[in-house]
């Protein structure tokens, strides 16, 4: 979309923060659950980058966020957009620090809001800029008390920018009046943007619009291949549970165990198979209703908006890809194996299947699935996938069970793992291979 030349010196700063339940809108906990609360923080900060890309120009939007990584975000909400962790100290001097940056780098204008605001539309923010060019200081009044945005240009100096973050009562009914009270002191020419009102407490949900609380398509068709694993099970389960418009199937090899018991406990669709991950998956996607198919091991748990990010990588473009990697617990080697695989999967573009493979449906019908062999299915298959499109590795973690490294030793593993790919490389059949992967 083409911008107007006068939005390249325009910035609007977002402060929020990373959506993670329990971290999040703790004030609307005890209405939502701490995941409803932190879906509803994420639902707000992508509604608010919408309205700001009809607006300005990705890289001149800054998320200023507390919390996760830059990487999380990218992966929930894009990555045209400037991130950049908030500055320490109270909110008044976070707030004054990211505006000081922003006309350091040359924006001559600069607005700041938070992202809990659904009343904050792309017309608004046109207006504060708007106001800037004859106002000395912006100020977007929230019904609270406070404001939802403030704005300031190149003219008003650091000596006269800063009392208007000093001595001031944040979260109270006061911070606007303590705030306008400060800008007439300094003679300052003040523009009022509309009234709007925060989403902080449980009574203001009832303003929220409709869509904050709609599933979002497409579906998606969660595959889980088993084999006496009720020890993980649960756990793996109660992470893909949290996904919206989703389907979970698991396709057990024959566990002697409560697998199966567990799987129909959490509502999961159960299919009966001989083993053989490859066969297992493979019976899965065939009774999955979903576009998008994700294959998962029963000792991995996916990121929470793991669902977000999913569809957000689909939408751009990608085949398929893999989530990043994480272990569950830390033992001596536990960094340095995160850190080789972070690297393999990073620039390698090789994830292997304990990363959550995810692939359009009819992509992988086209493809014929995995490959029913006992070893190196998932390698297999992710090969034959890069030659069909490209792949992304989201920058959320499936967390794994470090249970193989801990029992047999990092460097003993790494040494197998790595033996096994050279050998598969070398043609050596993989009913061979298995043998060694078993071996301790």
């Amino acid at each position: 979309m083409p911008f107007p030349r006068r939005n390249s010196y325009r910035r609007l700063i977002v402060f929020s923060r990373f959506p993670e339940p329990g971290r999040t809108k703790t004030r609307l906990i005890p209405a939502l659950g701490p995941e409803r609360a932190a879906r509803l923080q994420y639902r707000l900060l992508a509604r608010l980058l919408r309205e700001a890309e009809r607006v300005l120009p990705g890289k001149n939007v800054v998320v200023s966020f507390q919390g996760g990584t830059v990487k999380g975000m990218k992966a929930l909400f894009g990555k045209q957009w400037s991130f950049a962790r908030q500055g320490k100290g109270e909110l008044g001097e976070k707030m004054l620090g990211a505006i000081r940056t922003a006309l350091k780098k040359g924006a001559r204008q600069v607005l700041l809001c938070g992202s809990d605001c659904p009343g904050l539309t792309s017309e608004i923010i046109e207006q504060g800029f708007a106001l800037l060019g004859h106002r000395d200081l912006v100020l977007g009044p929230a019904r609270d008390g406070g404001y939802y945005l403030v704005g300031a240009g190149r003219e008003l100096n650091l000596q006269r920018l800063q009392p208007l973050f000093q001595d001031i009562d944040w979260g109270t009914d006061l911070v606007l009046a303590q705030t306008r009270q400060k800008a007439a002191a300094l003679g300052l020419r003040i523009g009022l943007t509309p009234v709007l009102q925060d989403i902080d407490r449980p009574k203001d949900l009832e303003i929220l619009p409709g869509d904050c609380w709609r599933d979002e398509p497409p579906l998606i068709s969660l595959v889980l291949p088993t084999l006496n694993e009720e020890q993980f099970l649960p756990a793996t389960l109660n992470s893909l549970r949290s996904g919206n418009n989703v389907e979970i199937i698991v396709a057990d090899g024959g566990s002697r165990d409560r697998t199966t018991e567990i799987a129909e406990s959490f509502g999961a669709k159960l299919i009966h198979s001989g083993p053989g991950r490859g066969r297992q998956m493979n019976l899965g996607a065939a009774r999955a209703e979903g576009e998008i198919l994700v294959f998962v091991h029963a000792d991995t748990r996916l990121p929470f908006l793991y669902d977000c990010a999913l569809r957000r990588s689909m939408a751009s473009g990608a085949i398929g890809g893999a989530f990043e990697f994480a272990l569950d617990k830390p033992f001596p080697g536990s960094t340095m194996v995160t850190r080789m695989v972070g690297l393999r999967s990073r620039y390698l573009k090789t994830p292997y299947g304990d990363q959550a493979y995810f692939v359009r449906a009819e992509d992988f019908a086209v493809l014929g699935g995995f490959p029913e062999i006992p070893i190196l299915e998932d390698v297999h298959f992710w090969r034959t996938l890069t030659t069909r499109g490209r792949v992304r590795i989201i920058g959320l973690p499936a967390v794994t069970s470090g249970r193989r490294w801990r029992e047999i030793g990092v460097l003993k593993t790494t040494f197998i793992n790595q033996l096994i790919m050279s050998g598969d490389r070398l043609g050596i059949s993989p009913w061979k291979l298995v043998k060694l992967y078993h071996r301790k």
